[in-house]
Formats: C-alpha cells, sequence, structure tokens
C-alpha cells in the first residue's frame, strides 16, 4: 500500500503538517491525557496567549485530530474517536517503508 493513496493525500498532509507544530503537539497530548479541554484550561502553565492556543485548535480539528463543540460560550476541544487508529496507520505505513528499504 502507497504512503498516501491519492484520495487521501490532502488528509493525511494535514494530519502530519498539524503535528509538525510543537506547540500543537503539546495541545493534542493534554487533550489525550486530560480529555475534553477549552482554550483557558489548555493555556494554563503554556506560554502562548489564548489566541494563539486557538489558532493552533482550529488546525488540529483541521486535521481532524481533535474535535470542538459549544458550551454556552466555551468552545470545548476532545481527541477524535480515530486520532490513535490514524497515527498507528501512518507509522505502521512508515516501518514497513523502512522494512523495504533494509531488504535491499
Amino acid at each position: 500500500m502507497p504512503l498516501m493513496k491519492k484520495t487521501g493525500l490532502l488528509a493525511e498532509i494535514k494530519l502530519l503538517s498539524a503535528l509538525a507544530e510543537p506547540c500543537r503537539l503539546e495541545i493534542l497530548g493534554r487533550i489525550l491525557t486530560h480529555g475534553a479541554m477549552d482554550v483557558s484550561s489548555l493555556a494554563q502553565g503554556m506560554t502562548q496567549d489564548f489566541s494563539v492556543i486557538s489558532r493552533h485548535c482550529n488546525i488540529l480539528y483541521e486535521a481532524e485530530l481533535i474535535t470542538r463543540r459549544k458550551d454556552g460560550r466555551r468552545t470545548i476541544y476532545e481527541p477524535t474517536e480515530i486520532v490513535v487508529t490514524k497515527l498507528k496507520a501512518i507509522t505502521a505505513q512508515l516501518e514497513s517503508l523502512l522494512k523495504k528499504r533494509a531488504e535491499k
């Protein structure tokens, strides 16, 4: 199976681009570890401004790594049900490529 199918190329690029930023990795890690959080909760202990964290959350949302829902005036972010599955699939594809390369 090719690393990125043509039909899923855009989704794969968005996912990998979203993970390429340390702040977004930290946000995703916090959400995966602690569950649903709003920007105020995510910002605790981080040096970034709320607006920056909110923009990073939107990028993670666009990459389908997290979901969002409104709770009054707050936006609550949660990991998608398939986030770990997506990451495992990409890792498996990369491992397969490395194995094939090593066999040559």
